[in-house]
């Protein structure tokens, strides 16, 4: 990451993108054991009868809504009996969806840590609580 890139992290124009990068970077250099989940649909690339054919495939082999970013499987060291660390990231204005609420609630119930971020700041300050 350039200075320029970490720079905008703290500014309001830094994209959910830009900070997913950002924690990526982290936790590469942390080297955790980590899965983005790409769930997101993207209507740019094609026609509208081929992103529904898309999502219907997507959705035939198990593509859940809602589910969350990241998947972190390292032990937590001050949470061993945690199963995983979950986090779901949001750009500034982002807002959970029930769907995404439900697979937080769902994920602590089985004995994840889970949390939603706004920043890769944030996101790696809560890992290193963890």
């Amino acid at each position: 990451m350039t200075p320029a890139q970490a720079r905008k992290l703290y500014d309001d124009s830094a994209s959910e993108y830009d900070h997913c990068v950002a924690l990526v970077d982290w936790m590469n250099l942390a080297k955790l054991t980590f899965h983005h989940n790409q769930n997101e649909t993207s209507t740019t690339a094609a026609g509208r009868d081929s992103i529904v054919r898309r999502i219907m495939r997507q959705k035939r082999m198990g593509v859940k809504k809602g589910v969350v970013d990241y998947y972190v499987f390292d032990r937590a060291p001050r949470k061993p009996e945690a199963r995983g660390t979950a986090i779901e990231m949001k750009n500034s204005k982002g807002v959970t969806s029930d769907e995404q609420k439900k697979w937080m609630k769902d994920l602590r119930a089985l004995g994840w840590e889970v949390g939603e971020f706004h920043s890769a700041e944030d996101a790696v300050r809560f890992l290193g609580e963890v």
